[in-house]
């Protein structure tokens, strides 16, 4: 967000006012908020998300550029 790449986030709460409250406070021009009521599936997708970003560093330092980094996505 420093170098103001545009990026998203989910706010997840099973009360619908919460999460359209952080979606209003942070959303700007390079910030976009979903909303979400599932929790758990938010919370779920960010560790997946990390353990394929950890995967996909792994493959960049060890050289595998081709089918097998593409095969993380």
């Amino acid at each position: 967000m420093i170098q103001e790449f545009p990026t998203t986030l989910v706010a997840a709460s099973v009360d619908k006012k919460s999460s359209t409250l952080v979606q209003d406070i942070f959303s700007s021009n390079i910030l976009r908020v979903y909303n979400n009521n599932d929790i758990k599936g938010v919370e779920l997708g960010g560790s997946l998300k990390n353990v394929i970003a950890i995967a996909a560093g792994i493959c960049d330092g060890i050289g595998f550029l081709g089918i097998i980094r593409r095969q993380l996505y």
